[in-house]
């Protein structure tokens, strides 16, 4: 990393303090450098979550900080119960998912990120306590609903650029995660055979795309009883990807995780056909990372660094990605 830790906790002063492109995620990046200072970052920013107005999403809301702490609280940021610390943010997700003119307003991509959310939350032993687990599943059928009530066929179609937003995958994710926590099974893998027509057979034009649609349908697939097409269907998006071309044309000079090689990265890692080559994949994309552009010009140029310092678009998400692959090489893996 070419920058000092003072700079980073510096650059956390900004005013968004959301994680995917504010100052959550230089603090998260700071975890895996200096406890210490992101915890200082941290104990700055949690009085800072009424700027958020009630946004509950991930990316630029409640959910993401929430993440955050749980995150902080793994690595040993800090010590002690956080059911406390996350008490107000969850009580603000149940009055909006529970009100009708909330949960009218919340688009898609919040109600995934808030699923998300739910499901990781519902997992945690140390967040959740079992008489709650009951409400969160309601909430998590809520959402669920919401999303095959609300999606549309526009919006499940192909795209023509590659980025981490695109909605099908997405929610074959976030279901999967559902269905492994053994609830809403049957109706989720009903309305995934109404689908089918919309999802199965479709080859993406970007090769970037079907492998974040291989992503999706590996873990749907892994989660839910399905057709043998849907294996048959995996099986034609393996063969029919090429990584010199997601990496050398598609994501050429395209670094960030939103729509480039960072995020590239993670999803090769979840695909097992690449476990044998992963190590030298990351090789690759590393180079290609440092070697872009786009890094050199975040590195020379402070005022475009400052405004593309995220973890989504912007230079702590790349340096995060550059530690991830560091520590892939050095486990072989």
């Amino acid at each position: 990393m070419d920058f000092s830790i003072e700079q980073i906790e510096q650059y956390s002063q900004i005013n968004d303090i959301s994680l995917c492109y504010g100052a959550s995620g230089i603090c998260l990046l700071l975890s895996e450098i200096d406890k210490e200072k992101a915890l200082s970052v941290f104990n700055v920013l949690k009085q800072k979550t009424l700027t958020l107005h009630g946004n509950i999403n991930i990316r630029n809301g409640l959910a993401g900080i929430a993440l955050l702490v749980k995150c902080l609280h793994n690595k040993g940021v800090f010590n002690g119960k956080i059911s406390s610390v996350l008490r107000e943010i969850d009580d603000t997700i149940f009055r909006t998912i529970t009100n009708n003119n909330g949960l009218s307003q919340l688009k898609i991509q919040d109600a995934i990120e808030v699923l998300y959310y739910l499901v990781i939350i519902t997992k945690s032993e140390e967040h959740i306590n079992p008489e709650t687990n009951e409400l969160n599943f309601e909430l998590i059928r809520i959402l669920v609903d919401k999303i095959f009530e609300d999606i549309t066929t526009e919006e499940l179609a192909d795209t023509y650029i590659y980025r981490i937003d695109h909605l099908l995958p997405q929610i074959l994710i976030v279901l999967s995660k559902v269905l492994n926590l053994g609830i809403y099974k049957t109706r989720i893998c009903q309305l995934l055979k109404l689908l089918e027509p919309l999802i199965l057979y479709k080859m993406p034009i970007l090769h970037s795309n079907r492998l974040y649609i291989l992503v999706a349908i590996s873990k749907i697939i892994e989660s839910c009883e399905l057709l043998d097409t849907w294996n048959e269907y995996r099986q034609m998006l393996v063969e029919n990807i090429s990584l010199k071309k997601i990496i050398k044309v598609e994501c050429q000079d395209l670094v960030y995780f939103e729509n480039g090689l960072s995020s590239i990265y993670l999803l090769l890692r979840e695909i097992p056909e690449y476990n044998n080559n992963i190590k030298r994949i990351g090789t690759i994309i590393s180079k290609d990372i440092e070697n872009s552009a786009e890094l050199k010009r975040l590195r020379e140029n402070e005022i475009y660094r400052k405004n593309r310092i995220g973890l989504f678009n912007g230079l702590c998400g790349i340096e995060l990605i550059l530690m991830l692959i560091k520590k892939d090489s050095s486990n072989g893996i």
